[in-house]
């Protein structure tokens, strides 16, 4: 290890009586005589300007009466005089880091450590200074190079597996804090940054003893606690990670990012008062403070209260215009307000500080997509094949090109009502690609209806073990390749068939002298934002008073509660007999109409060629565009949009009297 500062006083490298003079300077140095030694000092380079240790000497007094400037001053002298003394160099290093000039620092001590590169205490400070300018990387390259020379130093391991876990190399980090706790196996501080450390790599199990074990060696900082908080948060154990929170926040109530995670794990726990009481208790310690911010915004989306969530944004923005997140969540929000131009404007701004997140990019897409931009909007949306939807499959993929009579495997994604929009595009396949073969691959309940679906020779269920193929590509990425615009979508008035014998059973099941009308309220509760597109089966009541049709309910997941509420209204129920999708739609072909919500039974309702009124929120899905009456994918389907969010009555009540006024006319 290096020599303390203190000793890096000059040695004895003079002769004669210069250098007696020089000991007696150092001598008054040392016993704290500064005015003594500096007398002496400037005495000698009076006599001789280019004394470097004289400059050294005056260098280190103006460092121990604080007058940095002198001191760095001196030192510079020092080391153009002598620029291969390492004792200079050091020193000058040490004076610039003092004086918290980190940039100039930095270089001294990499100009030091060449002529020292086995200093250990140098290669510390190198890399506190390369942590302290945010250089992560090379912080680490320094905390290996000290652990290099002294290995059998804990602490400079510990702060090795630190600067590895900030760099996000987290292997390494985690491997340097076992090691460290093989020899200092009660190091409460070392259990925290592994159980942090694994956290971060997904080994939460093994985080939460080492977060515990931190805790009952030391049970007093509130970080211990947050931490471990986090980690049962990661873990999916969100009420005990609310405890740890909580005794964080008691051992330091005054801390905002404390507050702020207890709010984060309160609002995914489902106690949305309690989170935005979090959050605002955060704003009152810390009203600038950004993610407190961003988490009450997004907040205040999920309950719908947008406007405000807007204004809460760019509070949030104004307090870190850096953050890509809060970028992204206002432009959702303006998604959800129907103003995608503004959305597109926010993701772009987002994009522009993290241009490779999948999410963002995708986002865009939807956006664009939106308003019609198909050519952005395709190329955009194939971002979410980067993000949490991508598949791995041990096949290239096909973008379009001749497959000179190969195999092709298309592979739906998503959800039931993607599946039914966009299997269309399989007929069109083979004219493109030169194809031998096509493998559709579909969800299992689909199987049934699609399994001779047009363009598809092999059809065969998500799960099942796929065939050999040349090429794959997934179901929504084709209508990138084959460049679709709002005047090209392969808009057929119906390309899939209920089979015959399914359509024999329910023919004979579902007879009526009137016009029969199927009807669905809820879409699927566990997709995002599921509240904005589905419906209360109450808001139906004036469509089921409609005199003069047969209303059945096509509900096949409904609560006994609404089954029974339907049935008091004389709605027929058939889902009890419907074992897939083949069966639904069999049961849509013989009725004259379907009114549903945003569901999967609106798809298809519009691929069998059924009329289908589908009744939208506020702010729709992509698909249906903005401000249409009428679809470009269904020529069957009929748009309705709420003209205020979340009002169901009013759009159920208009719905209602547009369709007693058809079959009025339909009577007459």
């Amino acid at each position: 290890m290096a020599q303390s500062p203190t000793n890096n006083m000059p040695g004895e490298i003079l002769v004669g009586s210069l250098s007696e003079v020089l000991k007696q300077a150092a001598h008054h140095f040392n016993h704290k005589e500064y005015a003594a030694a500096a007398a002496i000092c400037h005495e000698v380079i009076a006599q001789d300007g280019s004394n470097s240790e004289a400059l050294h000497i005056l260098g280190h007094i103006a460092l121990q009466i604080r007058d940095l400037d002198t001191a760095v001053g001196y030192f510079v002298r020092a080391v153009r005089l002598s620029p291969t003394d390492p004792r200079f160099n050091r020193s000058f290093a040490q004076a610039l880091e003092t004086s918290a000039r980190s940039d100039q620092a930095i270089h001294a001590w990499v100009q030091y450590l060449t002529l020292e590169p086995n200093d250990a205490d140098g290669q510390l400070s190198l890399a506190r200074l390369f942590t302290e300018v945010g250089n992560t990387a090379a912080a680490t390259d320094a905390y290996e190079c000290a652990a290099s020379i002294a290995p059998e130093n804990i602490d400079v391991r510990f702060a090795l597996a630190v600067s590895q876990y900030k760099d996000g190399r987290l292997t390494d980090a985690i491997a340097n804090f076992k090691q460290v706790l093989k020899t200092k196996p009660n190091w409460a501080q070392c259990h925290n940054g592994l159980a942090v450390a694994l956290r971060e790599n997904g080994q939460y199990d093994q985080a939460i003893v080492h977060g515990k074990r931190a805790i009952e060696l030391d049970p007093h900082p509130a970080e211990a606690h947050n931490n471990l908080g986090l980690i049962l948060f990661s873990a999916r154990r969100p009420d005990e990670a609310i405890l740890s929170l909580e005794r964080a926040n008691e051992l330091n109530p005054n801390d905002a990012e404390i507050l702020t995670n207890l709010g984060v794990v309160a609002a995914h726990a489902g106690y949305r008062s309690r989170a935005k009481r979090c959050f605002l208790q955060a704003l009152e310690v810390r009203s600038d403070w950004a993610d407190a911010l961003l988490n009450l915004a997004n907040l205040l989306r999920q309950e719908d209260q947008l406007e405000e969530a807007v204004r809460t944004f760019n509070k949030a923005i104004g307090a870190n215009p850096n953050d890509y997140r809060i970028f992204g969540s206002l432009a959702l929000t303006h998604l959800n307000l129907n103003a995608p131009e503004a959305a597109i404007a926010n993701y772009e701004k987002a994009l522009a500080l993290a241009p490779n997140d999948a999410e963002l990019r995708k986002g865009l897409g939807i956006a664009q997509l939106l308003l019609g931009q198909f050519h952005e909007g395709w190329r955009n949306y194939e971002a979410r094949l980067l993000g949490d939807e991508k598949r791995v499959l041990d096949l290239p993929r096909w973008n379009g090109e001749d497959l000179n009579g190969g195999t092709l495997l298309v592979h739906s994604e998503q959800g039931f009502g993607d599946t039914l929009q966009f299997c269309r595009y399989l007929p069109l396949i083979a004219d493109k690609s030169n194809v031998e073969t096509v493998i559709f691959e579909c969800q299992k309940p689909l199987l049934r209806l699609l399994n001779d679906i047009g363009g598809a020779d092999l059809v065969i269920a998500r799960g099942d073990a796929l065939p050999a193929a040349d090429r794959h590509v997934p179901l929504l990425s084709l209508p990138a390749i084959f460049e679709t615009e709002l005047d090209t979508i392969p808009a057929s008035q119906s390309y899939i068939a209920a089979p015959k014998d399914k359509l024999a059973i329910w023919a004979n099941t579902l007879q009526s002298e009137k016009p029969n009308i199927g009807i669905v309220w809820e879409g699927n509760p566990n997709r995002q934002d599921d509240e904005k597109r589905s419906c209360p089966v109450e808001a139906f009541e004036p469509i089921l008073e409609i005199n003069g049709a047969q209303i059945y309910s096509l509900q096949v997941d409904a609560t006994e509660q609404d089954r029974n509420w339907i049935s008091e209204r004389g709605v027929i129920d058939p889902t009890i007999g419907i074992n897939d999708f083949s069966d639904t739609a069999a049961i849509i072909t013989t009725l004259d109409l379907v009114v549903t919500v945003d569901t999967a039974t609106a798809h298809l309702s519009g691929a069998l060629g059924t009329p289908v009124w589908v009744l939208l929120g506020h702010a729709a899905d992509w698909r249906y565009l903005m401000d249409r009456t009428k679809s470009p994918w269904y020529p069957n389907m009929r748009l309705f949009r709420q003209t205020r969010r979340g009002d169901w009555g009013e759009l159920a009540n208009r719905v209602s009297k547009l369709l007693s006024r058809e079959l009025n006319l339909r009577k007459n």
